[in-house]
């Protein structure tokens, strides 16, 4: 299954990424130093040297921030998101289309930390709002420790291991950060992943509030 991005930037350029969800994955030998396994390595990366030489989402992430490596953030552009089931368009900065792109290839990477999101990468929601990816990924999380309750497995219903996981996003997204500056010349690559870190940041510090936060919404 694929999903498109379109952009059409400012001078009338056009940009198009074709996204693979369920693309194989492997280690990769040649490309750009900054995407080298020990260049910047998340402190709880789980890879060995030895098995991968450069690090999987800065491999796949590679393509798209040399391509806006000199777009400015607050450039307005017109995106189109083609998906097997419908299309989305918006009107919006670059930063906000960037950060929906690159969540969703970060997503569906062979970062092991990271593919723990394709579950929602496979129902994607472009330009999706903090609510709505806090609502999304709680509700994936649940819905998982439910079904590791009827195979017998122990769940984790007080959902302890999401904010460990938003624990290891944020470490992730700020070695990301330290990567991408190595290769952007302006700031909407760099802005993109301050905002992914930004959110994970956000939802690690006060899971448990902004989890009461959706109760008006739940009908409780």
């Amino acid at each position: 299954m694929n999903i498109t991005y379109n952009f059409e930037m400012p001078d009338g350029a056009r940009e198009s990424f074709e996204i693979e969800l369920n693309r194989e994955v492997g280690s990769v030998e040649e490309g750009a130093d900054w995407t080298e396994l020990e260049y910047h390595k998340c402190p709880n990366c789980p890879l060995s040297a030895n098995n991968f030489k450069r690090c999987p989402a800065a491999v796949d992430i590679a393509n798209m921030t040399e391509r806006f490596s000199a777009v400015n953030s607050y450039d307005q552009v017109k995106v189109h998101v083609h998906t097997p089931e419908r299309d989305y368009f918006k009107k919006c900065d670059a930063q906000t289309g960037l950060i929906s792109l690159m969540g969703l290839v970060l997503a569906t990477s062979a970062c092991p930390i990271l593919s723990e999101f394709k579950v929602l990468a496979l129902h994607h929601l472009p330009f999706s709002t903090y609510e709505e990816t806090l609502f999304r990924t709680s509700g994936a999380y649940l819905l998982k420790q439910y079904m590791r309750q009827k195979k017998g497995e122990v769940a984790d219903l007080e959902m302890k291991g999401l904010k460990q996981f938003y624990d290891d996003i944020g470490l992730v997204n700020k070695s990301l950060k330290n990567r991408i500056h190595k290769v952007s010349q302006s700031d909407s690559n760099i802005n993109a992943v301050n905002a992914l870190f930004s959110l994970s940041w956000l939802v690690a510090l006060s899971l448990d509030e902004q989890l009461d936060e959706l109760n008006e919404h739940l009908g409780l």
